[in-house]
C-alpha cells in the first residue's frame, strides 16, 4: 500500500491547459480519429468527383483531353486536400477555444490542491474537498506539459507540470499505477 504522501501540490489551470487537454483527447481518442478520417475521405471523395466532372466536361466541350487542364484540376485537387488538413486543425483549435469559453469560463484560475493518501486522491478546491479512490482511476497519461488522470467515467483531472514538482508527482503516479493496475503512459512527444 502506498504511503502516506505529505506532499501537496498546488496548481491552477488556465485556458490554455482545458485547450492543451481537448486538442490531445481530440487526437488520440479512437472515435474521434475514426470520425476525422471518415470525414477526410468523403472530402476526398467530393474533391475527386468535381475533379472528374470538370475533366469530363472540358471533354465534352472540345472532344479531346487537354492535358493543361487535367493537370490544372488535379494540382487543385492536390491543394484543396492538403489545405483541409490545415483548416480543419484551426477549425478545431477554434471551436475547442470557444467551447472552453462558454463552459468553462469560471473554472479557469481556480486553485486546486492534490494529495495523495492510501485511500485515494484527495482534491481540494475552493475549500471543498473530495476523494477520487484508485479504483476510479482507468489510465494516467503524462504528456508534454501535463498529466491527464481519466476515471472509468471518462472524466479527466489536468495537472500542469509547470505549477507543481513534476519529478515528485510523476513518481508518486507511477506508484499508484504499479500498486491499483492502472495504465500508466508516457506520451511526452505528442504535439497537435
Amino acid at each position: 500500500m502506498m504511503a502516506e504522501n505529505q506532499a501537496k501540490y498546488n496548481f491552477s489551470l488556465s485556458r490554455e491547459d482545458y485547450w492543451e487537454y481537448y486538442l490531445y483527447h481530440a487526437s488520440t481518442d479512437p472515435q474521434t480519429l475514426a470520425k476525422r478520417k471518415k470525414n477526410h475521405w468523403v472530402f476526398l471523395v467530393v474533391l475527386v468527383t468535381i475533379t472528374a466532372f470538370f475533366i469530363y466536361r472540358n471533354y465534352m466541350i472540345n472532344q479531346q483531353f487537354n492535358a493543361m487542364y487535367i493537370g490544372i484540376y488535379l494540382i487543385l485537387l492536390i491543394v484543396a486536400a492538403a489545405l483541409r488538413k490545415v483548416l480543419e486543425k484551426n477549425r478545431i483549435k477554434n471551436l475547442l477555444l470557444k467551447q472552453i469559453d462558454q463552459d468553462l469560463a469560471s473554472e479557469i484560475g481556480k486553485t486546486h490542491e492534490i494529495q495523495f493518501s492510501n485511500n485515494g486522491i484527495q482534491l481540494t478546491e475552493n475549500g471543498a474537498t473530495a476523494l477520487i479512490a484508485y479504483s476510479d482511476l482507468k489510465r494516467i497519461i503524462e504528456a508534454p506539459n501535463h498529466f491527464y488522470l481519466i476515471s472509468k467515467d471518462d472524466s479527466a483531472l489536468i495537472v500542469p507540470k509547470e505549477a507543481i514538482d513534476a519529478t515528485s508527482f510523476e513518481n508518486s503516479l507511477q506508484e499508484i499505477a504499479t500498486e491499483n493496475s492502472i495504465s500508466y503512459d508516457k506520451d511526452l512527444k505528442w504535439k497537435w
